[in-house]
C-alpha cells in the first residue's frame, strides 16, 4: 500500500498522522526491515526516541496496515499492499543463491481450509516463509534448473 493511501485511510478513521508515522510508512514502503534497521533510519531522519518508533509500529500493526514475518528470530515489518488481495503470501528463500520466491496464491489457502476442515470462517491473511539451503548445495546443481528446488517451485507456480 502506498504511504499516502495509508495516511488518507488513517485520517478518515480520525487518527493523528504525526511526522514519525509518516516517516515509518515511507521507509517501509521502500523496503521491509527489522526494528533495528528501522530505528537507525528513523534516527537519521531526526527521530531519536525509540519508544515512539515501537509505539507507532504497534499502532500500525493493530490497524492492520502491516504484517510481521520472522527471519532468523528477527521480526521483519512489511506494509500491506492494498492492490493485492493477500489471501496467502508464501515466501521461499534460498540462502545459498540469496534469492526468494514469493507466491500470492488463493488456491493454497483454499486447499489449507479444506485440509483443516475450516468452514464458515474466511481466512483473510496467511503468511508463510520458508528459508533454507538445498541438501546438495553445489554450485553446478544450483545452476541446473532441473535440480534446483527454487527453480522447480517457480515452474510449478508459473513464476519467473
Amino acid at each position: 500500500m502506498e504511504p499516502n493511501n495509508i495516511v488518507d485511510q488513517l485520517k478518515k478513521s480520525r487518527f493523528r498522522m504525526t511526522k514519525a508515522r509518516k516517516d515509518i510508512l515511507k521507509l517501509l514502503s521502500k523496503e521491509s526491515m527489522d526494528i533495528h534497521r528501522l530505528s537507525k533510519k528513523m534516527f537519521e531522519l531526526g527521530h531519536p526516541n525509540s519508544q515512539t518508533i515501537y509505539n507507532n509500529i504497534k499502532f500500525l500493526e493493530n490497524q492492520k496496515m502491516l504484517y510481521i514475518t520472522l527471519n532468523n528470530h528477527k521480526k521483519i515489518y512489511h506494509l500491506l499492499d492494498a492492490n493485492i488481495e493477500y489471501s496467502t503470501k508464501l515466501k521461499i528463500s534460498c540462502n545459498k543463491r540469496s534469492e526468494t520466491l514469493s507466491i500470492t496464491q488463493k488456491d493454497l489457502i483454499n486447499q489449507l481450509s479444506q485440509s483443516l476442515g475450516i468452514k464458515n470462517f474466511k481466512i483473510n491473511c496467511l503468511n508463510i516463509e520458508i528459508s533454507g539451503i538445498c541438501k546438495h548445495l553445489k554450485e553446478e546443481t544450483c545452476k541446473n534448473e532441473d535440480l534446483c528446488t527454487l527453480d522447480l517451485l517457480k515452474s510449478k507456480f508459473n513464476q519467473k
